[in-house]
């Protein structure tokens, strides 16, 4: 969405079902300000559902880091039997134990860094 080289925000949107269905739970961490990070739990998550985060960048590498864990029920057939990710207790999961979860870890440029035009 925008960038500069203090922060960046992005917007996560849910795609693995379609607007009729949703995901049980989403959580997603990042650093807030210099200092801290924190982690949100949304629950029933339908697709095409937005968020939008800004995440605060790391000044020696000036990236952001935006953890996000989706725990979803088995026989919904998003997630299967080998997603064991494991939700951090900072995010205070309220996920079933055995329910299947995966993590992704994305990170995000603060300042563009396009190549150069060769002529």
């Amino acid at each position: 969405m925008s960038q500069d080289t203090s922060s960046v925000t992005v917007e996560l949107v849910q795609t693995l079902t379609n607007s009729a269905t949703s995901v049980d739970r989403l959580y997603y961490q990042y650093k807030n300000n210099a200092y801290s990070s924190k982690c949100y739990e949304e629950d029933e998550v339908y697709g095409e559902d937005t968020t939008q985060i800004t995440i605060q960048c790391v000044h020696t590498s000036n990236v952001g880091v935006l953890e996000f864990w989706i725990a979803d029920d088995l026989d919904k057939g998003i997630l299967s039997e080998g997603d064991d990710a494991i939700i951090p207790q900072c995010c205070h999961p309220t996920v079933p134990d055995k329910t299947p979860a995966t993590k992704y870890l994305i990170v995000i440029k603060c300042k563009t860094e396009c190549p150069d035009t060769i002529e």
